[in-house]
């Protein structure tokens, strides 16, 4: 069997072309669509953190835009079971 040679021309493009574009595409979405699946409750985990009990349960229309921001859970963790949750954050 001789050795056959695959080189291309200056300008030949692959056949699938179009295929490739729109397979790019796709994986592009995909691969934006599972970020934000994976990403999102941390992000609704943060958000809501910062919300008293009240706000966090009270039903809203655009939740992550309706609301008043505060540290009031966040000072009660630390300043009442401080202790607890340093040990807890770093077992």
């Amino acid at each position: 069997m001789a050795a056959q040679s695959t080189t291309r021309l200056g300008n030949e493009q692959p056949k699938n072309t179009m295929s490739s574009g729109w397979t790019r595409v796709l994986i592009w979405v995909t691969i934006i669509f599972i970020t934000f699946w994976v990403l999102y409750p941390f992000a609704w985990a943060i958000i809501t953190s910062f919300k008293t009990q009240r706000q966090a349960l009270e039903p809203t229309f655009v939740p992550f835009l309706q609301f008043d921001p505060s540290i009031e859970n966040w000072a009660a963790e630390l300043g009442l079971a401080g202790r607890e949750t340093a040990t807890a954050i770093g077992n």
